[in-house]
């Protein structure tokens, strides 16, 4: 009789076994995408494979040897014309073996970034790039202990005025990363912003281009812990930040004497083959502002890269 049981039991885990592995992946991670589906607008048929048991076909599906989804690329290079539209089902977080997630160039709407994003504790790769999202960036990334490359950049000029970042306290806890992209994003009350980021000390690659970088001292940031970072892509520092004479270029003080003794040298210098570039310069206040805006961001860049290479005991 024990023997019967045992034989029994047996069949019955090889008859599961062999169903799960002929479905393709597993029936709760498979009904997450099911939901995802139902919540989204599909208008060009770009999920229409999404139907049947084996999910792990499924078009932008991922599945590891046992069958769970470890990769979902969603990712739209067309026109905004295939871009999946409406809500990100919350059902995702069933999706716990997931490492890889790319939702760029599709619109869900101008809304925040869910906050059940930051429930993917496997998760290495987050590309939530021009994707509609905007308001404010939850917290709850932070917990992505393993993330090795997120971009979350979003369209320039459309959502910068109420896509503001207050804080970046959560960058504590992704002691992985190695690149991140933040674009267009309104730092302008991020005093933290600099502070923040050299917690990051496996950054290889930042970009932080028109994000309104706020007054920042550069003297405060006393040890730098950018080792590895080999690109950085910062936004031309605003008007405000010479008040603080970050650039020792520029000074308000002596502002006229400087503007002439570098037009008069320059002009010597390059005679008169630029002489209606430096026309602009002498006359016109939005490109000169401009210039010197340029010149303030390559010493911003210049000053971190050198702590990095000689760092204050």
């Amino acid at each position: 009789m024990r023997l019967s049981l045992l034989s029994l039991f047996l069949i019955l885990l090889l008859v599961t076994t062999k169903t799960t592995t002929a479905s393709g992946c597993i029936g709760n991670e498979r009904n997450a995408l099911f939901d995802l589906k139902a919540t989204l607008k599909d208008h060009q048929g770009v999920l229409s494979s999404w139907r049947g048991l084996n999910c792990c076909s499924w078009y932008g599906v991922t599945c590891n040897k046992t069958g769970h989804i470890i990769k979902l690329n969603l990712r739209n290079n067309e026109s905004m014309e295939y871009a999946l539209t409406g809500d990100i089902s919350p059902s995702l977080v069933n999706l716990t073996h997931l490492e890889y997630l790319d939702l760029h160039g599709n619109d869900f709407g101008g809304g925040s970034i869910p906050e059940f994003i930051g429930s993917f504790k496997n998760l290495r790769h987050l590309d939530l790039s021009f994707a509609g999202f905007g308001g404010k960036i939850p917290p709850h990334l932070g917990n992505l202990s393993k993330l090795n490359y997120l971009d979350i950049s979003i369209a320039d000029r459309i959502f910068t005025s109420s896509s503001s970042v207050d804080n970046l306290l959560w960058l504590s806890g992704l002691s992985s990363l190695a690149y991140l992209d933040m674009s267009s994003w309104n730092f302008s009350a991020a005093s933290d912003w600099l502070e923040s980021l050299n917690m990051l000390a496996f950054l290889e690659e930042l970009h932080l281009s028109t994000t309104h970088l706020p007054p920042t001292d550069l003297n405060s940031l006393s040890q730098s812990n950018f080792t590895f970072l080999n690109k950085v892509d910062l936004p031309l520092v605003s008007e405000s930040c010479y008040e603080h004479k970050l650039n020792p270029i520029y000074n308000d003080e002596d502002t006229h004497a400087h503007d002439v003794l570098l037009y008069v040298v320059s002009g010597l210098g390059f005679g008169l083959g630029f002489s209606a570039i430096w026309w602009l310069l002498i006359f016109n206040e939005a490109v000169r502002k401009l210039y010197f805006q340029s010149i303030d961001s390559i010493n911003v860049i210049s000053i971190i890269m050198d702590r990095n290479r000689n760092p204050v005991s």
